[in-house]
């Protein structure tokens, strides 16, 4: 069984109900609403099961058109059907906001009829087929419109932003969502808050904003600037709250319970289903917020930087960029490594749904005579995310940079 599979599946069982929104490959019929923005622009609402639906766009150029997001492979053929109804030129274009699945899953799909994949350069750590990459962003003309990708720390190591200007549409993947929070990633709030701001730099009153995830209802579909301004204090005061109870020293369970908490999040949509199970968002918020690093300098940490093999056939890069480590494989992970102490390093903001504590997941290194990093081996707690993407083993250092 391949290591996306994998995922999948080990994502689909850990998850709790109302989390499994891409569980929807195994629909058969695939719904859809659409939204024309203009002859060239339409915004596609895949219409799923359970609490979420998911936002897709197309682009229609002289000679092609340009997917914003894949969905899931299984409803790809739904997908381009629904296209063809629209226009018969051919899809030649696909750009990914992040490593959700479902924002890329059918990527090869498409590129096996001829579509140049563009992505941030780190989806290519994903298990998914990439192509044209970039760094911090990228504009081009198409179909009509002025289009600005941008990358933002919202959610994911590789997530992006796409400006349609001459449409007044903002498409933000899961950096944004109108009904719940967003899931913050290894950027924490502060992440998501700074995507939210770059947006709202560039939107007016009149901005489409297209979220990845979105609302089970239709008049909330899509969303506006001043939703943008909703989420984004609601994701400061949930932090701050959390912060506070984490700090007075109550556990995840009793801060589930406070009520101001559930005061903060109650307008949201989404709140009365889900309400009794907030542990796996502040379980996050207090890894990501507010678990102190282990300091070290950053003639410190370039001594982990290197190449490291376990049975000459698994590979991890270890690199550092801005102070800050990474631990990579090219085309099946990258995470951001937090120093719980000079040996062991924990996985940034990617605890998952479940809550699990930051030390359960993790990365120990060892030392040679003279003090010289010398090898690592991935510490991974069995039922968790990472056992089914990471070999496990003692990885020897082979390269250093």
């Amino acid at each position: 069984m391949n290591k996306l599979i994998i995922k999948l599946l080990v994502v689909i069982l850990l998850i709790p109900t109302q989390y499994k929104s891409f569980a929807q490959s195994s629909n058969k019929t695939q719904k859809y609403h659409i939204k024309k923005v203009n002859e060239n622009v339409y915004i596609f609402t895949e219409i799923w099961k359970y609490n979420s639906n998911a936002n897709s766009g197309i682009v229609i150029g002289d000679d092609g058109v340009l997917i914003i997001n894949t969905l899931m492979l299984s409803s790809a053929k739904d997908l381009e059907i629904e296209i063809k109804k629209i226009t018969d030129k051919p899809i030649t274009y696909v750009m990914n906001s992040d490593s959700d699945v479902f924002n890329y899953h059918a990527n090869k799909y498409f590129s096996d009829k001829g579509a140049k994949i563009i992505s941030h350069e780190n989806l290519k750590y994903a298990t998914t087929f990439t192509d044209m990459l970039f760094s911090t962003s990228i504009s081009f003309k198409f179909g009509g419109e002025i289009i600005t990708v941008y990358h933002t720390k919202a959610h994911t190591l590789d997530h992006i932003d796409i400006h349609l200007k001459n449409s007044n549409i903002i498409f933000m993947g899961d950096g944004f969502k109108g009904y719940w929070l967003t899931y913050v990633g290894p950027g924490g709030t502060k992440g998501v808050v700074q995507g939210i701001n770059k947006a709202l730099e560039i939107a007016d009153n009149n901005t489409i904003i297209v979220s990845g995830n979105t609302s089970k209802k239709e008049q909330n579909f899509l969303n506006d600037k001043t939703d943008l301004e909703k989420l984004k204090n609601i994701h400061l005061k949930f932090s701050k709250r959390v912060g506070q109870l984490h700090k007075l020293g109550k556990n995840i369970q009793e801060i589930s319970e406070d009520d101001k908490i559930h005061e903060i999040l109650k307008p949201l949509e989404l709140y009365p289903k889900v309400k009794n199970n907030l542990t796996a968002f502040i379980a996050h918020i207090i890894e990501v917020d507010y678990t102190q690093e282990f300091k070290l300098k950053n003639h410190q940490l370039e001594d982990y930087v290197g190449t490291y093999t376990f049975n000459k056939k698994s590979t991890i890069k270890v690199t550092l960029k801005d102070n800050k480590l990474y631990a990579s494989e090219k085309g099946n992970f990258i995470f951001e490594l937090k120093a719980i102490n000079e040996s062991d390093f924990d996985f940034n903001g990617n605890t998952g749904f479940r809550g699990t504590s930051n030390r359960e997941d993790y990365l120990h290194f060892q030392f040679d005579k003279n003090g010289k990093v010398k090898s690592l081996t991935p510490k991974l707690k069995t039922g968790n995310w990472w056992i089914n993407v990471i070999t496990s083993g003692k990885y020897t250092k082979i390269k250093s940079y």
